[in-house]
């Protein structure tokens, strides 16, 4: 019996050493990167993203275009939700144009959807370059209209003010992949607008989870001691 305890507080201060040396913490998944261009990920929460005479917004910028992280994995229930554009693998490289002061006209299917907001606004009128920005899920829904942007703030905002202006019909982006979409270069006019794309994902899936070096250090550092014992054990015998 003594032998036995001498042999586990070997191996289990052999496992707290491997774990202090082995230790690592895993990488946090990041939803949205600027892939190209001029643009910016920000907090948007509680931010006031609606701009007025009196209160402009709270993100103003001649060139850059920022980006930000919505509600994340949102259940829609059928007919919940009107988006201004369905995207599939065939519109890999198409480009799409806003739709201005319209209504909503494709129903979103039912689901899980991650959120996310692409934002220009310049003081007075300004013209940003192309960015590209890269998301960890597929593109699968896009609202860049008054009426499909206003409609969908209560699923998808997380801002303190709800987004009122949209993308003129002349204002362009594109698919460039799966899950990658380029402003093309956003024009605004006048210091009341703003140029906004609501963007919806396939939700980012959890990894497997896979155990850290210092759980597995001492999960083999036990198996070891226990093969040990078990031989000293039939020698005995």
């Amino acid at each position: 019996m003594k032998r036995l305890l001498m042999c586990f507080a070997f191996r289990l201060t052999g496992a707290f050493a491997l774990s202090v040396l082995f230790m690592t913490t895993p990488a946090a998944a990041v939803p949205i990167v600027v892939s190209s261009g001029d643009g910016a990920i920000v907090d948007i929460t509680g931010l006031d993203l609606r701009d007025d005479e009196d209160d402009p917004s709270d993100l103003v910028h001649n060139t850059t275009v920022f980006g930000g992280i919505e509600k994340q994995n949102v259940t829609v229930a059928e007919n919940q939700v009107w988006v201004d554009h369905l995207i599939g693998s065939g519109d890999v490289g198409s480009t799409l144009w806003g739709v201005g002061d319209t209504t909503a006209d494709h129903v979103l299917p039912a689901g899980s959807y991650d959120s996310y907001l692409l934002y220009y606004n310049p003081v007075n009128t300004g013209h940003s370059g192309a960015v590209e920005f890269t998301f960890a899920g597929d593109i699968l829904a896009i609202m860049s209209g008054f009426r499909g942007l206003r409609d969908t703030n209560d699923e998808f905002a997380v801002s303190a003010r709800q987004h009122w202006e949209y993308m003129e019909t002349d204002d362009s982006f594109t698919i460039t992949s799966a899950n990658s979409l380029s402003s093309s270069g956003w024009w605004v006019g006048g210091s009341l607008h703003c140029d906004q794309l609501r963007v919806l994902t396939t939700p980012t899936s959890p990894g497997i989870v896979v155990p850290e070096p210092c759980t597995m250090a001492f999960m083999a550092s036990a198996l070891a001691g226990l093969v040990g014992w078990r031989r000293r054990k039939a020698r005995a015998q």
